[in-house]
C-alpha cells in the first residue's frame, strides 16, 4: 500500500526511491520528508485562485524548508494561461521542489501538453525535479528538446552571467514515462 501510495504522489520512480523514500534499498542521502500537494483532477485554464492558496499554505510551512514538497496534477488537461500564473505561484512558493504531471491510462486526451513543454524550461532553479507520466504527446516532448537546446545554445554563445543561469534549468531530476 505505501508504495500505491508514493507512486501515486511520486510517479517517477527514480525520485521516489533515490531521493524521497528508498523501500528496497539503502540510500544513505534519501531525505524521508516529504509532503505532497494534489491537485484536483480538472481542467485548469488558470491557477491564480489555487496559486492564492498554496501562497499561505507556504506561510503556514515554511518551518519545513528542508522537506521535498510536490505538487502533483493528475489526469488534468490545461489551458489559457495556466503555464504563466502555475510560474508566478512556483516563484511566491519556493517550498516546491518537485512538480509532478501523470495520467491514468483510462484517462483520454493529453489536452494542453505542449504548454508543460514550456513550464519545464522555464521553472525556478529550487524546483529540482520533473514528472511527466503519461501527460506529454510526441510533438510536446520534440518542443521540449527543442526548447532546452535554444536555450542552451543561447546561454553558451551569448556568454550570460550566472544569474541568467541559476533562475532556469537546474533540474536533478526528469521522468518522462509515455
Amino acid at each position: 500500500r505505501l508504495d500505491d501510495f508514493l507512486s501515486c504522489h511520486f510517479p517517477s520512480n527514480l525520485i521516489r526511491t533515490a531521493i524521497v523514500c528508498p523501500l528496497c534499498d539503502l540510500c544513505p542521502s534519501a531525505s524521508f520528508n516529504f509532503r505532497s500537494f494534489s491537485m484536483p483532477a480538472r481542467s485548469y485554464v488558470s491557477f491564480r485562485s489555487e496559486g492564492k492558496m498554496l501562497s499561505k499554505l507556504y506561510r503556514k510551512h515554511e518551518q519545513f524548508s528542508d522537506a521535498i514538497f510536490n505538487l502533483q496534477f493528475r489526469n488534468s488537461d490545461f489551458n489559457g494561461e495556466f503555464v504563466e500564473t502555475l510560474l508566478q505561484t512556483l516563484h511566491r512558493c519556493p517550498m516546491f521542489k518537485s512538480l509532478s504531471f501523470s495520467r491514468d491510462s483510462s484517462s483520454s486526451g493529453l489536452d494542453g501538453s505542449t504548454m508543460l513543454s514550456y513550464l519545464a524550461c522555464n521553472c525556478p532553479s529550487w524546483v529540482q525535479y520533473l514528472t511527466f507520466d503519461g501527460t506529454l504527446s510526441q510533438t510536446a516532448v520534440n518542443l521540449w528538446i527543442d526548447l532546452l537546446s535554444a536555450m542552451t545554445k543561447r546561454l553558451h554563445l551569448h556568454g550570460q552571467s550566472q544569474s541568467v543561469q541559476e533562475t532556469h534549468g537546474a533540474l536533478y531530476g526528469l521522468a518522462i514515462i509515455n
